[in-house]
């Protein structure tokens, strides 16, 4: 019995999104030339659903490009991280 890779099996494919001006602009351009969303999506070999968002951004925001997302909120203000700062400054060997 050859041996084989168990972890390699069990990854989960990673799921990319389509933020790259090219094919989004390709799937604007189709659409706006009349192709129904089915059609793009075989020409391109892209899920539908991956042409319906793409589309559904265009509509919203007027661009087909993805914005950054905010992620997560920071622990400090900026005040309070100037503050702990300056107090490791003033005694850098102080114990926690």
């Amino acid at each position: 019995m050859p041996l084989t890779d168990i972890a390699k099996d069990n990854q989960q494919e990673k799921r990319e999104e389509t933020d790259d001006y090219t094919t989004c602009g390709m799937i604007i351009g189709r659409f706006q030339a009349g192709q129904r969303p089915a059609d793009i999506a075989r020409a391109l070999k892209k899920a539908p659903s991956t042409i319906a968002d793409c589309i559904k951004r265009w509509k919203k925001t007027g661009s087909g490009i993805i914005q950054p997302r905010k992620g997560r909120p920071l622990k400090l203000s900026e005040r309070d991280e100037r503050a702990v700062v300056h107090s490791i400054r003033e005694e850098p060997f102080l114990p926690f």
